[in-house]
């Protein structure tokens, strides 16, 4: 998401991922589910447009159950997911730079 982001408008900075933290926090409180979080958190982030793995698309095929405790954890530990995506793009730079060479 951070890569897709209107001119001067969401988290960017040293305090970037501390901010992606509190805003994901912040959102999986207030939304109903997955759909609406997610375009909640788009909002807020200034992004215009997702770009998830295509693995990940299955994630919005979940129960309502399935969601809820989803946005419970993003809520109770938002850290471990700042944490994942963090992880996700660095093995994706990396092997973008693999690539090139």
């Amino acid at each position: 998401m951070h890569r897709a982001q209107k001119t001067g408008y969401g988290p960017r900075g040293l305090t970037m991922w501390g901010e992606i933290m509190r805003l994901v926090q912040v959102t999986a409180k207030r939304a109903p589910n997955l759909p609406q979080f997610l375009d909640q958190l788009m909002v807020k982030m200034g992004a215009v447009a997702l770009e998830p793995a295509p693995e990940l698309l299955a994630i919005l095929d979940l129960t309502a159950t399935e969601q809820k405790q989803i946005l419970a954890s993003l809520y109770e530990t938002p850290q471990w997911i700042i944490l994942l995506v963090r992880d996700r793009i660095q093995r994706e730079r990396l092997g973008n730079q693999k690539e090139a060479n």
